[in-house]
């Protein structure tokens, strides 16, 4: 969990409800409980929920409640493994990699917020694994088939454009569909990270 205080000259926090804004606020950014259980041997289940703004009561007031992911993992070997369910998907290391206590503010940067807005999620299933090429290196990758981002409402209207960048576009925010498929098609994404020591990574993306 973490709570943050901002402290700001002029007025421009809203305080909603017809008041006037003000100038400092206490808010609780994020909780976000997470579960793991051992099915198996070679069976493994992963969830993350997240609720943005827990004060607040109703999705009016900006209140966000929802699975970041929840996947099984089928365990074949390190090189290749199977994963099934809510994904998060590997575009960058911030949208793996994106909880509180991995960073030194509770904002996110923008890249995160409109570019590849964090945290981009979608069902999906794929493999993943790791290989050992050399003494100390390693190397990484992820490959899933998902749903594929939501482009256009349920009125034509584009979701996913100048203003707001990408983050309208995600299957979890994709309003008037209830994060169904509408469009077919599905979506490959993928990641490939080699690090030839600890704490020295180069990856590259594609969605």
């Amino acid at each position: 969990m973490d709570i943050q205080f901002r402290s700001q000259q002029n007025v421009s926090i809203e305080a909603g409800d017809g008041r006037p804004g003000v100038t400092n606020n206490f808010d609780q950014q994020r909780f976000v409980p997470f579960f793991y259980a051992d099915v198996t041997e070679h069976v493994k289940f992963a969830a993350e929920l997240e609720i943005e703004h827990g004060i607040r009561e109703s999705s009016a007031n900006e209140i966000e409640t929802g699975l970041e992911f929840a996947f099984i993992d089928y365990l074949v070997n390190e090189p290749i493994n199977i994963r099934a369910g809510i994904l998060l998907l590997p575009i960058g290391k911030f949208n793996l990699l994106h909880d509180s206590p991995l960073n030194d503010l509770t904002d996110r940067p923008l890249v995160s917020q409109f570019i590849i807005p964090s945290t981009m999620s979608e069902t999906g299933a794929g493999f993943y694994g790791s290989f050992y090429p050399g003494r100390t290196s390693k190397m990484d990758y992820e490959l899933y088939f998902t749903t594929g981002p939501c482009g256009y409402g349920s009125g034509g209207n584009p979701l996913v454009n100048e203003a707001d960048g990408t983050r309208n576009g995600r299957q979890r925010t994709c309003a008037g569909h209830d994060g169904a498929d509408i469009k077919n098609g599905k979506a490959v994404v993928g990641r490939l990270a080699y690090s030839p020591k600890l704490g020295v990574e180069v990856a590259g993306s594609s969605y």
